[in-house]
């Protein structure tokens, strides 16, 4: 299967594939040789040290304790 992402929005985890006959099954969707991406919020624009979402949570953490 060949797709186009958009890589500034979080990558799609799973899909649902419709067939011809109104059968539908879901797909996890796997990516690999990803260059620079967030596992936090998974979008392809920025790694995980540069996270405003990644940030604010470590910041959250360091507050509570």
């Amino acid at each position: 299967m060949h797709v186009q992402i958009n890589g500034r929005l979080p990558l799609i985890k799973s899909s649902v594939v419709e067939y011809p006959n109104g059968d539908e099954i879901t797909i996890k969707l796997v990516y690999e040789k990803l260059e620079r991406h967030s596992s936090k919020c998974v979008e392809l624009d920025h790694e995980l040290k540069d996270c405003l979402e990644e940030k604010a949570q470590r910041r959250a953490r360091a507050i509570k304790h």
